[in-house]
């Protein structure tokens, strides 16, 4: 390396501390300018991309992919840059303009590559999940909540979700276990979350799906009792009132 490369290098770190900095500040405009002239004077910096990347994932997601893609491109086992592109195409999926099997494979794979670097990483297991609930692919839904409850048992989600699954694959007794074990747990750690209803409602559905109608309503009405006027409870009437006639 010679002279000239090593001040360039230099001033490119001064550059991105001085970006993160910013960024720390939420100044986002002017880390995104301050993180531009990193990469411009050394166009091969993984780290300026990828810091670019941590700002436009905040005010404009379509150009976070783009930096993330350009950083594991001259950083091919960069796992903080597959985790921003993960993490932003995951906020992007649920919008109907990037709603796309593409996307949806190109999400699952980065959290693929993400876990065999660190197959400890929670997150990857619980949005890895959602994406192939979404896609219909129950059972390995299935796999990664329950690694990921293994990982972070206390947390009530995890439950509704993975025996939202099995209610899907038509597994009614450990769906039922999922949603008690969800009751148990809110219990346990939550305190003044208004989410317990959703296990309430959930078990409805279970019993109603098994035609066992008293306890169907049983939990129907648990949840009208500690739902406010939301359209979870205008769902609870309806599912009772259906049990009823």
């Amino acid at each position: 390396m010679n002279k000239q490369q090593r001040h360039i290098n230099k001033a490119v770190k001064k550059l991105i501390n001085k970006g993160i900095r910013y960024s720390k500040r939420a100044k986002y405009e002017k880390a995104v300018e301050i993180f531009t002239r990193a990469v411009e004077l050394n166009p091969n910096n993984a780290k300026a991309y990828k810091c670019r990347a941590d700002v436009y994932f905040i005010i404009e997601p379509q150009k976070a992919i783009q930096d993330c893609t350009k950083a594991i491109e001259l950083k091919p086992n960069y796992i903080s840059a597959y985790k921003i592109r993960a993490l932003t195409n995951s906020s992007l999926l649920y919008n109907e303009e990037n709603t796309t099997i593409l996307d949806y494979k190109s999400t699952i794979s980065d959290y693929t590559t993400i876990l065999k670097y660190n197959p400890n990483y929670f997150d990857a297991y619980e949005f890895r999940g959602n994406i192939y609930h979404d896609t219909k692919q129950y059972n390995l839904a299935i796999k990664d909540y329950t690694t990921a409850i293994a990982l972070k048992h206390q947390k009530f989600e995890l439950y509704i979700y993975r025996g939202q699954d099995y209610l899907e694959i038509q597994d009614y007794d450990n769906a039922i276990k999922d949603f008690n074990a969800a009751l148990k747990i809110y219990d346990k750690y939550y305190v003044g979350i208004n989410i317990k209803y959703r296990a309430y409602i959930s078990l409805g559905e279970t019993y109603n799906l098994l035609k066992d109608y008293n306890k169907a309503i049983e939990f129907y009405t648990k949840a009208i009792e500690i739902l406010g006027p939301t359209d979870e409870l205008i769902k609870c009437y309806k599912n009772r009132s259906d049990i009823y006639t």
